[in-house]
């Protein structure tokens, strides 16, 4: 488990960034379809989405959210975010047992507003390919 980074608006800049790696299992998966009750067959059976035309079941696209919800959970800025708000496009599927690296750079800061833009990108290390990209608003919770 990650341990939680403590910034502060005062602590942020822009174009800071960090990333993590993450190697999406089948279990993953299996879990989050049970949490969400997101049990489609794209995302459950491989047979299926091999006869719809992917290689493999396909990760759910808000699984991708949670990762990025972990980015700024737990990176940046960590304890002290408000997640506002997330706008996030998938240009390709990605599929279990890739390695995905989630990256976030920091595009624009409003101390007076205290929240942040972040630029997020999912690339997938294995087939060489961002699998999602989009923004992210995050407010920053009163400290103390």
């Amino acid at each position: 488990m990650d341990s939680i980074s403590t910034f502060t608006i005062a602590d942020i800049c822009e174009g800071q960034s960090f990333s993590f790696e993450e190697v999406i299992t089948e279990t993953m998966i299996d879990d989050f379809a049970t949490i969400t009750g997101d049990n489609n067959p794209l995302h459950m059976d491989r047979n299926f989405a091999i006869q719809r035309g992917f290689k493999d079941r396909v990760v759910h696209g808000a699984f991708l959210n949670g990762l990025v919800s972990r980015f700024v959970g737990v990176h940046l800025p960590g304890k002290n975010c408000l997640l506002l708000g997330m706008s996030m496009k998938y240009p390709v599927p990605t599929y279990p047992h890739r390695l995905l690296r989630v990256t976030g750079t920091v595009e624009q800061i409003s101390v007076s507003a205290k929240a942040m833009i972040v630029q997020v990108v999912i690339y997938s290390i294995t087939e060489q390919i961002i699998v999602a990209k989009g923004k992210v608003t995050v407010g920053f919770t009163n400290e103390g």
